[in-house]
């Protein structure tokens, strides 16, 4: 979680990861997510986001490491949300 995220969103993303059995981590930001989420969630009215994110070690060097399976529970809760979603519309 962090301070631009949209809560209803990131509770509707787990409510599913929990349904169709997908692991899901943890990561508490405590003011900038380092992502684009920071300035769409503020830029003029805002734009409710989430953040979804592939675990991994040592971003941004030359050996990355990534667990396979991560990456495809990371697809999986995607499709699951796009597909379950039932995003609501903001007025």
């Amino acid at each position: 979680q962090a301070p631009v995220l949209d809560r209803g969103l990131t509770e509707r993303l787990l409510t599913i990861a929990e349904k169709e059995n997908i692991a899901v981590q943890h990561e508490v930001m405590g003011s900038k997510t380092g992502t684009n989420a920071d300035v769409i969630g503020v830029v003029g009215r805002g734009v409710p986001c989430m953040l979804i994110s592939v675990p991994l070690k040592y971003m941004h060097t030359p050996v990355e490491v990534v667990s396979l399976d991560d990456i495809e529970a990371t697809a999986r809760l995607i499709a699951a949300f796009m597909l379950k979603g039932e995003v609501p519309t903001y007025a």
